[in-house]
């Protein structure tokens, strides 16, 4: 299995409100060659749900202290 071309690195906390409309518009576009890499810190508004019903390829999940944007995203480039 070769790598995706594309690798979206997504955090989230409590962003249901975007993820309701973002996540399908990603699976729904003609460019299939991306992966997903998200990490949620503590959401309760149903992100973690919608997040997983999309199989990302890694999910990591964060206590909300534990949080910090940069390292989120550069653990995403390390998975990517």
């Amino acid at each position: 299995m070769r790598d995706p071309q594309v690798t979206i690195v997504l955090r989230s906390f409590n962003e249901g409100w975007a993820l309701r409309e973002t996540l399908p518009a990603l699976q729904a576009q003609e460019f299939q060659d991306w992966e997903l890499i998200a990490f949620d810190s503590g959401s309760t508004d149903g992100s973690v749900e919608l997040i997983r019903a999309v199989q990302p390829r890694h999910f990591g999940q964060l206590l909300p202290p534990d949080y910090r944007p940069s390292r989120v995203l550069n653990r995403g480039m390390e998975l990517a």
